[in-house]
């Protein structure tokens, strides 16, 4: 089930009537499948089996109760006590994608965009799903922006 074209325009007037008034927020564009008080059973189950931790994101840092853990009681049935050596995570030299994520700069801004970090061979976070910034960006947006730049 997607969103109607009706849904989606709907969506994008929110965002102007918020842009407008100058209160960013969240609401909720989608009445007719998410409603107001969310899924109580979705909820119920990731409130018995999972607690909040901090959680690491790629570009952005540590995030306090951004992230699940299973639960004590679980812990028998929980990967990440398995002792497998991984490397420390690094951000790759000259990726802005953090700052790209936080808004602070555009995908071009980034002197790796569209030379080593490509959908094909991706650096950051941004560039390797086809929903990313940098991603989205390389497909729809490079050619209209290097015209014009």
């Amino acid at each position: 089930m997607g969103f109607t074209p009706v849904e989606i325009l709907d969506g994008i007037r929110q965002l102007l009537m918020h842009l407008a008034a100058g209160r960013p927020r969240v609401t909720n564009g989608y009445p007719r499948v998410v409603r107001p008080e969310g899924n109580p059973v979705a909820q119920e189950l990731l409130s018995r089996y999972f607690e909040p931790v901090d959680s690491v994101w790629r570009g952005l840092g540590s995030i306090p109760d951004s992230g699940y853990a299973l639960r004590a009681a679980y812990a028998h049935r929980d990967a990440s006590t398995i002792d497998v050596p991984l490397p420390p995570p690094r951000e790759p030299r000259g990726c802005r994608c953090g700052e790209i994520l936080k808004g602070a700069i555009e995908p071009p801004d980034c002197p790796v965009f569209a030379t080593a970090c490509t959908p094909d061979t991706p650096l950051g976070a941004c560039m390797v799903s086809s929903e990313g910034t940098c991603a989205a960006w390389y497909k729809h947006e490079r050619w209209a922006v290097g015209a014009s730049r």
